[in-house]
């Protein structure tokens, strides 16, 4: 919050006396640049000192939208009040909320996630048109407006930045360190042209050739050297913590950490600036915080009432159309019942159909879990993705789900899927499967694994065709783990895993998350993250879905024979 906090003072401070905010946003970017060298001669941070050409292509979506936006920052804070800045930026929270719909394929939002959005949307129009009906002159109305506009631009490349960054962190194998370098490299080299071509030229000449000091006091230069550094030592040590923020903070943290800086920037405002607070910007900047802090109470408390049904339904019996005994032997509860579950017809179609209905909670969940396999098999290909798969109910979902998927990328007519239904999900049934056809899949073993769970595990290999890798025996560490795997499967990019929202830190993933820079590079794919207990419950029941037989014993959870029991 206080890095925060003082990069906007200080930037406001400079940008108030110089006529050249492009390049003293180049300025903060070669001191970031020149912070990474020095750590990474320290052997703190490493990073590619000789730039790779694939790589700045692929990244060349983000620099450009990173390049535009912190323009955007420092034109709107050069036109507008130190006070009124996070007015003119308001409209983040409800641009995120739409961008990430549209193209993270998030769940649709709850009617108090839009109510927050409405706050904060009608706080940002009550400063807008009270902030500039109160401009006295032509020329300050001017200012205001451009200021809003930028203020605006500003707000829309923020709330695109996660979706930017998500998509290109692949680019870097998942390095996060490194995004961030070659982020402050090329967003370097891409500015020197357009500070030309803004016509800042003329001014960089006039300001590099005025003295330090004027009359005993700092000059503009003087302020701009003191600001770049300041800012760029600040803007170094952001980008690191932006990338590490959401791991480490809760929700709740950053609720209280966006309201005080909120508070204390229109503080330092008006103490250091001179600010003229009006009643419209003091109620536009109110309704902002108020309408931002109850939208991170609103996504907190539905994880807690997530949390909550999970527990009260996780006494209760589900049915079960398909179990497995300790033998591995199958039981059908009715005749003639498939017992795979994922090669009928009936099946098939009725995932395709329910993921099509829009309208229905179930449907949009499936959609929106099918989208983010096939996007992962489409930038990795079937031999660069891999399933982690224990016989649990979520990633049992999601295996059947990545058969559907499969299914459909393969099959390109109707006559190839009515010849390929028993090809689920290998090209070739699971007797005639080779190591090469089946579908890569990581299994973590625990200490002590429950007969059942290995039967089901085993069976499910069988019946999916999937290449199926044990770690050792004992239980490893899931990071000795994934060590072990990359071992063994080093062509392995990405790994689909069943974490939802409700699991333990799970309100801090997203669909697609990079393993920690420690760790063996895999992207941890996570389709089913916004599915909640029930419809986990409803897709096994609806498409007889085969699971693990201790659930109808009344377990919840079976990582070890020693230390689960039933639920009485």
């Amino acid at each position: 919050m206080f890095a925060a906090l003082c990069m906007i003072m200080v930037n406001k401070w400079v940008l108030i006396s110089t006529e050249t905010p492009l390049f003293f946003l180049l300025a903060q970017l070669v001191i970031a640049i020149l912070m990474f060298l020095v750590t990474h001669a320290l052997g703190l941070f490493k990073v590619t000192l000789s730039l790779q050409w694939d790589v700045c292509v692929g990244l060349w979506p983000m620099i450009f939208l990173n390049v535009l936006g912190l323009s955007a920052n420092n034109y709107c804070l050069k036109y507008v009040d130190a006070s009124f800045y996070q007015v003119a930026r308001g409209l983040v929270l409800p641009l995120t909320v739409v961008l990430s719909l549209v193209f993270l394929k998030a769940s649709r939002p709850t009617l108090r996630v839009l109510a927050a959005c409405a706050i904060v949307t009608v706080g940002f129009f009550v400063g807008v048109a009270l902030d500039s009906s109160n401009s006295k002159t032509p020329d300050q109305k001017k200012t205001s407006l451009l200021g809003i506009a930028f203020g605006l631009l500003s707000s829309l490349t923020t709330a695109s930045h996660a979706i930017v960054i998500k998509r290109s962190l692949p680019v870097v194998n998942g390095d996060a360190i490194e995004l961030a370098w070659y982020s402050n490299v090329l967003s370097s080299i891409l500015l020197i042209p357009v500070i030309w071509l803004v016509g800042e030229g003329s001014g960089v000449l006039g300001l590099l050739s005025s003295p330090i000091y004027l009359d005993g006091n700092l000059s503009v230069l003087g302020r701009f050297l003191w600001g770049s550094l300041v800012t760029g030592l600040v803007g170094w040590l952001l980008s690191i913590a932006g990338v590490l923020s959401i791991k480490i903070t809760s929700p709740i943290t950053h609720m209280v950490s966006g309201a005080v800086r909120g508070i204390l920037q229109t503080i330092l405002g008006v103490w250091y600036f001179g600010d003229i607070v009006t009643t419209g910007r003091g109620t536009s900047i109110f309704v902002i915080l108020a309408g931002s802090t109850y939208y991170t109470w609103a996504k907190n408390e539905e994880v807690l009432e997530q949390r909550a049904r999970e527990q009260g339904m996780s006494k209760i019996q589900a049915p079960s159309p398909v179990v497995f005994d300790a033998e591995g032997d199958s039981r059908d509860i009715e005749a003639g019942q498939d017992p795979t579950g994922q090669g009928s017809v009936p099946t098939i179609q009725s995932v395709l159909a329910i993921s099509e209905d829009g309208d229905s909670h179930l449907g949009s969940a499936v959609q929106q879990a099918l989208t983010v396999i096939e996007e992962t098999l489409e930038q990795d290909g079937e031999q660069g993705t891999a399933i982690s798969f224990n016989g649990g109910k979520d990633c049992t979902v999601l295996l059947h789900l990545l058969a559907v998927a499969l299914w459909r990328r393969r099959s390109r007519s109707p006559k190839e899927q009515a010849d390929c239904l028993h090809q689920l999900p290998s090209e070739c049934p699971p007797e005639q499967a080779t190591s090469q056809s089946r579908f890569n899949s990581l299994y973590v073993t625990c200490s002590s694994p429950f007969p059942e769970v290995e039967a089901f595990v085993d069976h499910c290999a069988e019946s999916y065709s999937l290449g199926l890798f044990r770690t050792s025996p004992g239980g490893l560490p899931m990071k000795d783990a994934l060590k072990q795997y990359k071992e063994k499967e080093p062509k392995i990019k990405s790994i689909l895993v069943g974490t939802r929202r409700s699991d333990p830190h799970g309100d801090k993933l997203d669909f697609t998350t990079p393993t920690d820079d420690d760790w063996p590079a895999y992207q941890r794919v996570h389709p089913i993250l916004n599915w909640s207990y029930s419809q986990v419950w409803e897709y096994l029941r609806r498409f007889e879905v085969p699971y693990c037989d201790l659930y109808n014993r009344g377990y919840v959870d079976f990582y070890t024979l020693q230390t689960n029991h039933p639920e009485p």
